[in-house]
């Protein structure tokens, strides 16, 4: 199941379509029996995210939860404006692995980004991890990336053609995880 919306890009947008349109949120299925009718099981309060620049900073942002009648687990989905686990927004996350991939240093990367060497070490870590898988599902949706190499000769292409909010969007709507 994709744990995000991709498209709602904003809290304000995401705030809207809670009010107009809160079945926009529910999953088709469950996504540990696969069973459908999930019902509403209330909202949970995330923080927004970390960036000094950010309109939800110290923001609660209400996440709505749904239950499975058959398998009585629990789910929720993100509003693409939220990266899943992660407390910085998807700029400044593509910012710091631009960066990390053109061969900056950490130092000049940690001012840029506001977020602690460990926090953009653990970015590059978990996209190493993921790009054999990523670099297939996003070679197959954007046909011009295959003109690039594997790596970091994608991946630089990739976060200046398409970003990493909409590359990460994509591989989340072809079934894959993210992170």
């Amino acid at each position: 199941m994709c744990r995000m919306i991709g498209s709602i890009r904003t809290l304000k947008q995401h705030l809207f379509t809670l009010k107009s349109n809160p079945c926009a949120y529910r999953p088709k299925r469950c996504p540990q029996c696969g069973h459908g009718g999930l019902w509403g099981h209330g909202m949970y309060q995330r923080k927004g995210d970390r960036s000094l620049v950010s309109e939800n900073r110290s923001v609660l942002i209400p996440i709505p939860r749904f239950r499975c009648p058959y398998c009585n687990t629990t789910c929720s989905r993100l509003p693409g404006c939220l990266s899943p686990r992660r407390w910085y927004p998807w700029d400044a996350q593509a910012i710091a692995l631009f960066l990390v991939l053109r061969g900056n240093q950490l130092a000049l990367i940690r001012k840029l980004v506001v977020a602690s060497g460990d926090t953009i070490r653990r970015w590059r870590a978990w996209l190493a991890e993921r790009t054999e898988t990523f670099e297939f599902h996003l070679r197959s949706a954007f046909s011009h990336l295959g003109r690039y190499g594997q790596g970091e000769a994608f991946w630089t292409a990739t976060l200046t053609t398409l970003g990493l909010f909409d590359a990460m969007a994509t591989v989340c709507h072809q079934g894959v995880s993210v992170p």
